[in-house]
């Protein structure tokens, strides 16, 4: 997200904005639905809902955006992705994996290869059981995102069904 604002400056900036107008428009922004969206804090553990993540880039962003330590909820149906860098990004930089869908074992695996006493969970199903299990393993200052990497179908119609479902067991 900060790269995309440094972005957005420079070529406000270029095309004849004014600093003033940047500035207002940068704090004014919200961001969009699916996308790093600050759910909630709940005891202390901030939820965010980055379901429009559906390729392992957009994971490894997700995960590197995050200082504080991080439970994610990952995984879904295959596209022909390589989680390979996705695997070695979370096995350094996330405390508890929950893996679901069709990608979980090839997610595992690559996780794996390069740490194998991860905390890894999967089987999962219902979004509901999941954001509290994933709550029940995180502790206050830790943060629980929904980040998938994988595209959504089987388990839900789409990248919005599944953001709005996480949404909503959050709350």
């Amino acid at each position: 997200n900060l790269e995309n604002v440094c972005a957005a400056v420079i070529a406000s900036y270029i095309a004849g904005a004014d600093m003033q107008s940047i500035k207002k428009a940068i704090k004014g922004f919200k961001g969009l639905e699916h996308r790093l969206e600050f759910v909630a804090e709940v005891d202390g553990v901030k939820y965010y809902n980055d379901s429009f993540a559906t390729t392992p880039e957009t994971t490894m962003a997700a995960i590197n955006a995050f200082h504080e330590p991080v439970i994610l909820i990952a995984g879904g149906s295959e596209k022909g992705s390589d989680y390979t860098e996705m695997g070695k990004v979370i096995a350094e930089k996330v405390k508890t994996v929950f893996l679901i869908g069709d990608t979980a074992k090839e997610i595992k695996d690559k996780i794996t290869t390069v740490n194998l006493i991860m905390d890894i969970r999967e089987g999962f199903t219902d979004m509901e059981d999941l954001v509290k299990r994933a709550g029940d393993a995180a502790e206050g200052g830790m943060v629980v995102v929904l980040s998938p990497g994988c595209a959504s179908f089987g388990i839900f119609e789409n990248y919005k069904q599944r953001g709005n479902l996480f949404r909503a067991a959050v709350k």
